[in-house]
């Protein structure tokens, strides 16, 4: 009997090797839509965890973080909290994190101890970064700033050549409250013009301090914290100076003081924007807008503790209402795109 030949002819093995170049198109959307989805779980769990801390100082302090006193300040833990404290809200929360000993490294030393305050300042924590944007790693430190401070030697600090950043920042209100290095020293604190805080009306600014009795608006319409924008080109750099000066909004360390690395506002200027690369149209102000790497759109956390996506659809009028705390505005919560 004839025997008939073993194997596949070229034109089967294209026509496999077709199929399933189709079906890993088909897929690959779908994988990368289900991991996306695990981030975006992610991002919004740290928000609840965040928001959750802040509510906790609120809730045994009577008052909300401050902001600090100004991006050339870190946290100091004897300096307690509120306008006292040099470091922004994200330090003054440690405690309600687990994180006391972040929070109290160094404690005891004055004045401070600066090589425990570096050793904090470099530290990176997981918490405080959205993997859809970038790893949760300390990223360098610029040797300055367009605002005159120096992030690579804060305040009674030593030098840095890396530090932990954040994705996420506070809201500052609709008004935004012009700040920067703050006092020279700790004694010049004493007797340091603060900026007015007559038009503040957020959650947390320079010097500030507000009660959760200071919130008459809905708690639940009212933002809390939210994630920022970045531009893409300074994800990981923290170096490149052209670009920090497109936008700053990342130049210090999640434990410094007042600043747009950690502080956020929104009104009809200042609209959320998803990240964008300086050849794709960035948006305007974009150090002090809130924002993601999420294209669906961006995760807040409001003053009664729940975490919602918004889309990018968010009316104007809406969004400088939610970012207000005392504006007596009545915010349809369907309204809200998601």
């Amino acid at each position: 009997m004839k025997r008939l030949p073993h194997g596949f002819t070229l034109v089967e093995l294209l026509v496999v090797i077709t199929i399933i170049g189709m079906l890993v198109g088909m897929l690959l959307p779908a994988i990368n839509m289900a991991r996306e989805v695990a981030r975006r779980a992610t991002c919004t769990s740290n928000l609840h965890q965040l928001s959750t801390a802040c509510l906790g100082h609120a809730q045994k302090l009577n008052f909300f973080p401050s902001g600090g006193w100004g991006s050339s300040w870190v946290g100091f833990p004897d300096n307690g909290a509120g306008p006292s404290q040099p470091g922004g809200w994200i330090y003054q929360i440690l405690p309600y994190m687990d994180q006391d000993y972040w929070h109290d490294l160094g404690k005891g030393a004055i004045p401070p101890d600066t090589t425990a305050s570096a050793t904090r300042v470099a530290n990176p924590m997981k918490i405080l970064y959205c993997p859809t944007r970038r790893s949760g790693d300390a990223y360098p430190v610029a040797s300055s700033s367009p605002g005159g401070a120096n992030p690579s030697a804060p305040n009674q600090t030593d030098p840095l050549t890396v530090a932990g950043r954040t994705d996420y920042a506070i809201n500052g209100g609709s008004v935004y409250i012009a700040h920067g290095a703050g006092p020279a020293s700790l004694s010049a604190a004493q007797g340091y013009t603060w900026p007015s805080l007559a038009s503040f009306n957020g959650i947390a600014s320079v010097h500030s301090q507000i009660s959760l009795d200071m919130i008459p608006d809905s708690k639940g319409t009212t933002y809390l914290l939210g994630e920022k924008y970045m531009s893409p080109e300074n994800y990981t750099t923290g170096m490149d100076t052209e670009a920090l000066q497109d936008d700053p909004g990342d130049l210090f360390s999640a434990m410094s003081g007042d600043d747009v690395s950690l502080i956020r506002w929104g009104n009809a200027s200042y609209l959320p924007s998803m990240d964008r690369t300086a050849s794709n149209h960035p948006p305007p102000n974009p150090s002090r807008i809130f924002g993601s790497a999420h294209g669906a759109g961006w995760h807040a956390a409001f003053c009664d503790g729940h975490v919602q996506l918004i889309g990018w659809s968010i009316d104007p009028t809406t969004h400088q209402a939610m970012a207000t705390r005392n504006g007596h505005e009545v915010v349809d919560p369907t309204l809200i795109p998601k």
